[in-house]
């Protein structure tokens, strides 16, 4: 099956788990309790944004992109955009550590985040994210899943 860019895209956005990762915090259990680490939510703060500017430098290189449906790329761009990113990334399971051990949360996110901004934007745009372990596995954890 062949996909489209903006499916390409919005994969990889999904997939990231930060990010990307849109809506998937709606799956948390409330009862669950945050740990409250001032300095691991402004490193995770950063990270975020890492990853939010590596995804907009990615598709605004793309020729398909500039050449895509309008209403596809003002969304995306707003998403992306960094205070969008960063509020997003506030509620989420990463931020909060939430349902995992935070070491746990921490090694994950740090892995995927150097994953991410070492990743080449054709790499990106192919999805690759998608077979990155420590990405799936943030995903997991943004997802409720416990990991062991």
């Amino acid at each position: 099956m062949r996909y489209s860019f903006f499916q390409k895209i919005l994969g990889s956005i999904f997939n990231c788990g930060l990010i990307i990762t849109v809506g998937i915090s709606l799956f948390c259990s409330k009862t669950d309790p945050s740990v409250n680490d001032p300095n691991w939510r402004e490193e995770s703060l950063k990270l975020a944004s890492g990853i939010c500017n590596k995804m907009v430098e990615c598709i605004q290189e793309s020729k398909s992109w500039k050449n895509g449906n309008a209403i596809h790329r003002k969304f995306i761009e707003s998403r992306l955009q960094e205070a969008n990113c960063k509020e997003y990334h506030r509620k989420t399971n990463v931020y909060l550590l939430k349902g995992n051990s935070p070491e746990i949360i921490q090694k994950v996110t740090r892995d995927c985040h150097k994953e991410i901004i070492s990743m080449t934007c054709n790499q990106i745009i192919q999805n690759e994210l998608a077979t990155n372990k420590s990405c799936m596995l943030m995903e997991q954890i943004q997802g409720g899943i416990v990991i062991k």
